[in-house]
């Protein structure tokens, strides 16, 4: 018998086929590869990067793709076996609702136990490529860790909840900075050595040239007869926030389609991202 939306957000087959591996924990909690962490107040206030600039000097910059490489010099395979799983910054995402109707958000992350990501975000610096990952299991990106330490993943899908943006409204998610960088693995770091290895390792997010991206779906485009509609009593919360956002019960997961999207480039600098959707 096929499942009901409602039996699929609840969903979690869980097939242990090894450790998942730590990779790089991009959320700020508990995590690996999400880069979300959570709910967030911007203030607009900061005491300015290394030179002295203001945050509105830094978020006045244009996006450089020459800025410094976040991998500065050789790793060790120490290094390399042992990723950082915080970063250092506290940056605002902010998911503002400018069309005149209801619109959901949906999480861009997939894996076993993820922590929900509602942005998307790619880049470089000095000719490396930088991004956030789109899965939790580190050997799908692939880490270089995974590689070292031979790591798994948990074998499961869990689905996190939309958030339901009212016209209008707004969320913000916070970010610090942690994200994934392409390099090369000398194949002497492997246990039992060879050729080397493409793959990623985490690295702070630095001056350079990013792509942030977001997507929600109209909810007039839900169906009564496939009990895919809600309202704001569908809220966590059991209404909209002051922001008029909320997160939907889990129970009410269900996916119609991305038809809106919001894009925006990032310097790396600014301690704030706005992600407008328009509809």
């Amino acid at each position: 018998m096929p499942l009901s939306p409602r039996d699929l957000s609840v969903l979690t087959l869980c097939l242990l086929v090894a450790a998942c591996g730590p990779g790089v924990d991009t959320t700020g909690e508990t995590d690996a590869s999400t880069g979300d962490a959570g709910e967030s107040e911007a203030t607009g206030e900061s005491e300015g990067g290394a030179t002295g600039e203001s945050q509105e000097q830094l978020c006045a910059q244009a996006p450089d793709p020459d800025g410094a490489d976040p991998i500065a010099g050789e790793m060790s395979c120490e290094e390399f076996a042992t990723p950082t799983l915080t970063g250092d910054d506290s940056i605002t995402v902010v998911i503002r609702n400018a069309s005149e109707e209801p619109l959901l958000v949906y999480d861009r992350t997939h894996g076993c136990h993820h922590q929900a990501r509602y942005f998307d975000l790619t880049g470089s610096a000095s000719g490396r490529a930088l991004y956030l990952p789109s899965s939790n299991c580190a050997i799908d990106w692939p880490s270089c860790e995974a590689y070292v330490n031979d790591g798994g993943c948990l074998l499961c899908q869990t689905f996190n909840p939309p958030i339901y943006l009212a016209p209008g409204g707004y969320v913000e998610r916070a970010w610090d900075g942690l994200l994934l960088a392409e390099t090369v693995m000398p194949g002497a770091c492997l246990p039992g050595g060879g050729e080397d290895l493409a793959c990623s390792v985490s690295a702070q997010a630095g001056a350079g040239a990013y792509t942030a991206l977001a997507g929600a779906a109209r909810l007039s485009d839900c169906s009564e007869e496939q009990m895919t509609c809600v309202d704001e009593s569908d809220c966590q919360e059991g209404g909209l926030d002051e922001h008029g956002a909320c997160l939907l019960e889990p129970q009410e997961f269900w996916e119609l389609p991305v038809v809106v999207t919001a894009e925006t480039s990032w310097n790396g600098l600014c301690d704030q991202i706005e992600l407008v959707l328009e509809g």
